[in-house]
């Protein structure tokens, strides 16, 4: 993390400065997407895909009032992709959540 901290903010060129960061966060997901974990499909709570999206939506909106995401640009795109990415992920527990509320719903409206 330090290394890779030294290298994005001491490197002078603006092309080699975005290209390492791409670099670094394209070898970070290659490296998630390579060993993450398969999982059996079981009920979820609502509280599985709350989290997530609760500290993307989080951190993106006190990036966006303090203007920090701003600079560079691409730290917004990259917080916009990962809410998305976290959304995707769990939509398993987001379909599950949806269906279930509705089903409540019609419970209560037949009887």
């Amino acid at each position: 993390m330090l290394i890779t901290n030294e290298l994005i903010t001491n490197i002078p060129n603006d092309l080699i400065h975005y290209a390492t960061i791409v670099a670094v966060l394209g070898s970070a997901l290659l490296l998630i997407l390579a060993l993450r974990p398969e999982v059996q499909a079981r009920s979820r709570a609502a509280f599985v895909f709350l989290v997530p999206l609760g500290f993307h939506a989080y951190f993106l909106i006190a990036g966006l009032v303090s203007g920090a995401i701003l600079n560079p640009p691409f730290l917004l795109v990259v917080s916009i992709v990962m809410s998305i990415i976290a959304l995707w992920l769990h939509r398993g527990a987001l379909n599950y959540w949806y269906r279930s509320n509705k089903e409540t719903k019609t419970e209560k409206a037949s009887n």
